[in-house]
């Protein structure tokens, strides 16, 4: 998993783990963060706790802006989105279908989402960004292999210009997820 960073930067394992912080709380309230990122399903809808916050906060605008630019999305892409009211200088939006047990390329639209936001947000000068974990201990939202997932595709795209990838998770056992998963990596 870690070989193409290695081969790029020469960083060892516990390097590019020193990129990585995880986070128990809100997204929306982690600090000193430039960028967030987020997950919607092609049909633009913001469901879910955290896309309705971020509209709430950020206002209607958000949606009217998502609607006019992005047309026929698919999973795998990743949208740049203005923060309005916000407090970063960056949103990212990432495209996924709903999770239906890993079958129809889920796994690798997962990936490539989170390693072209990665890309995107080095190439806009982010240096910190945060993506909330994303899983459930269920069949169609398993947070092991999300974990491992996503650690994949941020490896996959980070070229060294980011110092901070933040990893906010809404509950301990989702730190303990992610902590656990770093460890197998180091």
């Amino acid at each position: 998993m870690f070989k193409n960073l290695t081969d790029r930067l020469g960083l060892s394992k516990s390097q590019f783990n020193d990129r990585i912080r995880l986070y128990h709380g809100e997204i929306l309230k982690t600090p000193g963060c430039e960028a967030i990122v987020f997950f919607m399903t092609p049909n633009l809808s913001w469901e879910g706790a955290l896309n309705r916050d971020i509209l709430a906060r950020a206002g209607v605008d958000l949606d009217t802006y998502a609607l006019d630019h992005i047309v026929n999305p698919r999973p795998g892409e990743v949208f740049e989105l203005p923060p309005l009211a916000l407090p970063f200088k960056k949103l990212f939006m990432i495209i996924l279908n709903k999770w239906d047990g890993g079958v129809d390329f889920e796994d690798s639209d997962m990936v490539k989402g989170y390693r072209r936001a990665i890309k995107m947000a080095q190439d806009a000068g982010i240096k910190t960004i945060a993506f909330p974990a994303m899983g459930h201990d269920k069949r169609d939202f398993p947070h092991l292999r999300f974990a491992r997932l996503a650690l994949q595709g941020i490896n996959e795209g980070m070229d060294g210009r980011l110092t901070e990838v933040k990893i906010v998770c809404r509950d301990q056992r989702m730190v303990d997820t992610y902590q656990e998963r770093l460890a197998k990596t180091a």
